[in-house]
């Protein structure tokens, strides 16, 4: 992944900012992670996602939105296409490789994983959202959770090698 490519400065306007936010409270209102409201899980990957990044890039930007977007088609149907039109192909790609599809958990997560082998920059947005699965997990005291993301670990360990550097030494270590 040539990173410096994508690292140009470009400044988005906090109407932007707004727009993708809301956007993603009102599709995930009435969702829930756990018992709480689904946007603890968004908050936490954006928040995650903002420490990670090169701010103000648009690597970093693209990165960001898509995390505030990143269960929209998975969870809640949203197209591909309608992220598009809001926040621009390069959003709506990274929101697109994460989004599992298939029938059983099994199928769903090779499904993530042939797709990201293909769109390797999504990677590191699928990395922050299964650390902070696994960290929302632990402290809920989730066992059966927390069972189910270590045994799916190892799975993830050939994709950070894949992701880059700072993405990769938060998974991997």
């Amino acid at each position: 992944m040539d990173i410096k490519e994508h690292d140009t400065e470009e400044i988005r306007s906090s109407d932007y900012w707004n727009s993708v936010r809301n956007f993603a409270e009102e599709k995930h209102k009435y969702q829930k992670y756990g018992e709480y409201d689904y946007m603890f899980h968004v908050n936490m990957v954006v928040l995650c996602m903002r420490n990670l990044v090169k701010l103000n890039t648009k690597r970093g930007n693209d990165l960001i939105a898509a995390a505030y977007c990143h269960d929209l088609i998975e969870d809640q149907g949203v197209t591909k296409k309608e992220i598009a039109e809001r926040f621009g192909d390069d959003v709506a790609d990274l929101v697109a490789a994460v989004s599992a599809e298939g029938e059983s958990r099994k199928e769903r997560h090779q499904d993530t994983k042939n797709k990201l082998k293909a769109y390797p920059d999504a990677i590191d947005l699928k990395l922050v959202d299964r650390f902070c699965n696994m960290k929302c997990a632990r402290e809920d005291f989730s066992e059966k959770k927390v069972k189910m993301y270590a045994s799916e670990v190892e799975s993830y360990k050939e994709l950070a090698e894949m992701a880059t550097p700072i993405f990769r030494a938060l998974f991997l270590s």
